[in-house]
């Protein structure tokens, strides 16, 4: 009370509005550089599986992944994790995009192909979504495969970023 006794109404004011000021300069920097951070998220569309003989089964998962930034995302890496029932882990053979054809029509039972392989290099617009495909080998029954606890896709951007996308 002593020190506000000795400042006059007018300081009060101007100190008031230069904390208001100040603030709104701090929530305008906030909010324009918004788009400046790559946050990629997406989500796990359809999980498919095919048996291709006794030992050998394949996975299909259709996905969406989306960029929120106002610059492009671009793929580094792309990797699967897949928990068995037992609960170890395997990650699989990547199955190249350019084969994924001839999955599709030598094993009609994995039904229509619905979307392009996603493949390293591929780019995301800004503040767009894209659904994309991707598939692995796994030496193991059909079976063991269908019966897994979770799967989890991790999609790495150039510069750092990663979405994690899980299903069962």
């Amino acid at each position: 009370m002593i020190i506000l006794s000795f400042m006059s109404k007018g300081l009060l004011v101007t100190f008031g509005v230069g904390i208001v000021v100040v603030i709104a300069i701090v929530a305008y920097v906030l909010q324009s550089s918004k788009g400046a951070h790559l946050v990629p998220t997406g989500s796990i569309l359809k999980v498919r599986t095919q048996k291709l003989d006794d030992a050998d089964s394949a996975l299909v998962v259709d996905l969406r992944l989306s960029n929120n930034a106002d610059f492009p995302m671009t793929i580094r890496s792309i990797d699967l994790a897949l928990e068995k029932k037992d609960g170890s882990s395997d990650s699989g053979n990547v199955i190249a995009a350019s084969d994924l054809a001839n999955l599709f029509q030598y094993y009609p039972l994995l039904g229509d192909r619905f979307n392009e392989a996603l493949k390293a290099r591929d780019h995301v617009p800004p503040h767009q979504s894209i659904d994309r495909m991707v598939a692995w080998q796994f030496t193991m029954p059909e079976a063991d495969l269908q019966s897994r606890r979770k799967i989890t896709i991790r999609i790495e951007d150039v510069t750092g970023p990663v979405a994690e996308l899980t299903a069962k």
